[in-house]
C-alpha cells in the first residue's frame, strides 16, 4: 500500500521536478533578461506578494482590482445581452434588424479588439470593454436561444388561463429559459 502511494507521489513530482530543471538550465543558457530562472521568478513572486511593485501595490491588491474589472464588465454584459437576447427571442424582427449588426462583430475574437479599445478609450473604460465582449455574445445567443426553445404549449397553456403575455413571459417563458440564459453566463464569464 505505502509503495503505491509513494510511486503516486513520484508520478507527480517527476514531471514537475523535469520541468524546473528544464526551466533552470534553459534560463542559464538564454540570456537571464528575457527568460529569467525559477529562483529569480519566484523571488520577484514573493517580493510583489510582500513588498509590492515599483508603486508597492502588493498582489492582493492587483488581484482585487482585476477581480473588481471583471465582475464589472461581466455585470455589465448581463443587464445589456440578458433583455436584448429576451427581445430578440420574443420578437423576430428586433432579431432580423440587429443580426446584420451583431454578427459581423460577434465572430471577431474579443483579444482582436484590444489594440482599438486602447486606442480609443482609456481608464478601467477599456478593460470592462474587452470583458463585456468577450462575455455578450455567449449570453445573448444562450438567452436568445432559450426564449425561442420554449414550448409553445406551455405559453398556450398560460394564454388559455387568461394571462396577458408581459404575465407569460415572466412567469412562464424567462423561467423555461433559465438554465440556458445561466449556461451563457457561465460560457461568458469563462
Amino acid at each position: 500500500m505505502k509503495t503505491s502511494r509513494l510511486r503516486e507521489v513520484l508520478y507527480l513530482l517527476f514531471p514537475l521536478l523535469a520541468v524546473m530543471l528544464l526551466w533552470e538550465f534553459s534560463s542559464r543558457t538564454i540570456s537571464s533578461s528575457f527568460f529569467p530562472g525559477p529562483e529569480e521568478v519566484f523571488r520577484s513572486f514573493f517580493t510583489l506578494l510582500t513588498k509590492g511593485d515599483m508603486e508597492r501595490i502588493r498582489l492582493h491588491e492587483h488581484i482585487f482590482y482585476s477581480l473588481l474589472r471583471v465582475l464589472g464588465g461581466f455585470t455589465i454584459a448581463c443587464s445589456t445581452a440578458i433583455p436584448l437576447g429576451i427581445l430578440m427571442g420574443l420578437r423576430e424582427g428586433v432579431y432580423r434588424s440587429s443580426k446584420s449588426v451583431l454578427e459581423p462583430i460577434r465572430f471577431i475574437p474579443p483579444l482582436a479588439w484590444i489594440p482599438l479599445v486602447f486606442l480609443l478609450l482609456s481608464g478601467t473604460w477599456r478593460y470592462l470593454f474587452v470583458i463585456w465582449l468577450g462575455a455578450f455574445f455567449p449570453i445573448l445567443i444562450n438567452t436568445m436561444g432559450g426564449i425561442k426553445r420554449t414550448n409553445p404549449t406551455l405559453v398556450e397553456v398560460s394564454k388559455s388561463f387568461g394571462a396577458k403575455s408581459g404575465t407569460t413571459v415572466k412567469k412562464v417563458v424567462i423561467p423555461s429559459a433559465l438554465p440556458e440564459i445561466l449556461s451563457g453566463m457561465r460560457v461568458g464569464l469563462g
